[in-house]
């Protein structure tokens, strides 16, 4: 864990290719720059950080990001993370690599039990029903998941379209690993 809380000054944070697993910011006014790639963060809160304007949080492990607070942010690299959902400035213009041709999101994985179904704001509180479209593979209520691709067992993918805000979509995907058995396993009455 490493927090950088009351280092106002600082401008730039490098600390990339650790073990970091928390970054912790609050009035972090100057920080203009940070670079937490190839770390297993899950979860990035730059919100006290007005000044962000590069922000690389690729090959990490966060599936929900916020950015929605950072308006001065050009440079947003997400790639190869299991992203559910990611929420944009309004007037965001810059570049985002790791959608579309510009690098890949990896794929969110997950195991459940066959006849189970998966909300989404289990493992992204802040995802919005109203962002998911073109959902391949499942049924979609809410957040909520269910009929994947009518496989009882087994590897099934499943597929979204996540309206991060401003028009920006990133498509995502999770891998879905249905096993076990959805009924209860009762002797037969003798």
């Amino acid at each position: 864990s490493l927090d950088v809380s009351g280092c106002e000054a600082l401008q730039t944070l490098y600390c990339g290719f650790s073990e970091l697993e928390k970054l912790v910011f609050k009035n972090n006014v100057k920080l203009q720059t940070i670079e937490c790639s190839n770390c297993p963060i899950e979860n990035l809160d730059t919100s006290e950080c007005p000044a962000l304007r590069d922000l690389d949080c690729s090959y990490t492990s966060i599936n929900l990001l916020d950015v929605s607070d950072n308006e001065e942010l050009i440079v947003l690299d997400v790639t190869y993370n299991p992203l559910l959902c990611l929420s944009l400035p309004i007037e965001y213009e810059g570049s985002i690599f790791g959608r579309d041709n510009q690098g890949d999101l990896s794929a969110y994985r997950l195991a459940i039990d066959k006849g189970d179904s998966i909300d989404l704001r289990e493992f992204a509180p802040g995802i919005k029903a109203s962002a998911i479209s073109e959902v391949k593979g499942a049924t979609i209520d809410g957040t909520v998941l269910t009929n994947f691709n009518e496989r009882s067992e087994g590897m099934v993918s499943v597929s979204y379209v996540y309206d991060c805000g401003n028009g920006t979509k990133i498509d995502v995907e999770l891998l879905i690993d249905i096993t076990g058995d959805d009924e209860e396993e009762n002797p037969p009455d003798v």
